[in-house]
Order: structure tokens, then C-alpha cells, then sequence
């Protein structure tokens, strides 16, 4: 529910003053009549609509600060990025507020920096050469294996060199080899 602007607040207690329900004014604000009634308390006690001063810690980094935190961090992912908001501002932030600034709401997530052997320019060739060689370009190798198994009864095993459609499929693995093992399935195949 958003809150009320000052603005609203005054028309809200104008509303109410003028004779209208809380429920009335409510809805016409897009708030609660609890939010309603406690603006109109506030407003018996102390004569006006502002919000009363809140406690809590006064924020340490402005807008554009926290904007560079964010930029920087985007810049180079694989840095601890709560580290990088102290690095950056030249001054200490306590580690909740680094947190807060680095957190994925803020559009901040760490990248866990790459652990591995890095290939030189000479091992990605060699592994390129290494793959043209070994297999032919655009699906050419591919062999699929066909068989079944049912408890201690067992088919020939059908090996295609080619693509399987549905029609070899029948050809090929239903008539000659499924359809002797199974005469219950004779009935669902089309003819």
C-alpha cells in the first residue's frame, strides 16, 4: 500500500472535516481506515499531518554513491563486491550495510571468480582441430541402437546408421522384431 504524500494527508483531514467516512476517504486515497484513523489522531494531537520523526540509523552513503557502488560492482563481477563498497568510498561501512548495498534487490549478485585451468589460444585450436577431425560436420556418426528387455526375455538389438523416423520405426523394430515378441501388440499397429 502506498504511502500517503503530504499533499493527500491535507485533503484526507479536509475530507474528514467536510463530514465524509473514513471508509469513504479510504478508498478514495487507496489506503486503509486504519492508516485514516491514525492520521486523524496524530492530527488531534499535534495539529498537523507530517510524519513524526522515525528512529533508526541516518544512512552513510547517498544516492549516487550507492549508484557508483553499483557500477563498479557490474563492472568486474568476480570481486567481492562488499569489499569493493569500502574500497571505493575510502571509508568503512559496517558489513550490514554492505549487504544491504550488495544485496539482489539492489541488482547486485557475486559471481564466484572462474577456478580452473585458463586455455591459451594454442589449446583452443588444438581442441578445434582435435573435434573437426573426430567427427563429420552437421550430424554425420550418429548411431542409435535399438533392443528390448522384459524380465529374462530379450530381442535382437536393431542398430540404424540413419535418422529414425516414425515409418522405420515401424518397419524396421515393430513388425520384424517387436510384433513376434508381443502378438497383444499386432492389434494397435497401423497398417
Amino acid at each position: 500500500m502506498p504511502r500517503l504524500t503530504a499533499e493527500q494527508r491535507e485533503r484526507a483531514i479536509g475530507t474528514i472535516q467536510m463530514g465524509a467516512s473514513r471508509g469513504h476517504v479510504a478508498r478514495t486515497f487507496g489506503c486503509s481506515t486504519t492508516a485514516i484513523s491514525n492520521l486523524i489522531q496524530r492530527f488531534q494531537q499535534t495539529g498537523q499531518t507530517r510524519d513524526r520523526p522515525r528512529s533508526g540509523r541516518p544512512r552513510i552513503t547517498t544516492a549516487q554513491e550507492n549508484q557508483y557502488i553499483r557500477n563498479l560492482h557490474l563492472r568486474n563481477r568476480c570481486l567481492a563486491a562488499t569489499s569493493k563498497a569500502t574500497t571505493a568510498l575510502g571509508r568503512h561501512l559496517s558489513r550490514h550495510l554492505r549487504s544491504q548495498q550488495t544485496s539482489p534487490s539492489y541488482g547486485i549478485r557475486n559471481y564466484r571468480p572462474y577456478r580452473g585451468t585458463f586455455l591459451t589460444l594454442r589449446h583452443r585450436q588444438q581442441r578445434l582441430l582435435w573435434a573437426r577431425q573426430e567427427t563429420e560436420p552437421f550430424g554425420g556418426g550418429g548411431v542409435m541402437i535399438w533392443g528390448l528387455i522384459y524380465g529374462d526375455w530379450t530381442t535382437r538389438f536393431v542398430v540404424f546408421d540413419e535418422t529414425l523416423t516414425g515409418q522405420r520405426y515401424i518397419n524396421y523394430v515393430l513388425r520384424p522384431v517387436v510384433l513376434p515378441f508381443s502378438p497383444a501388440a499386432r492389434d494397435s499397429l497401423p497398417t
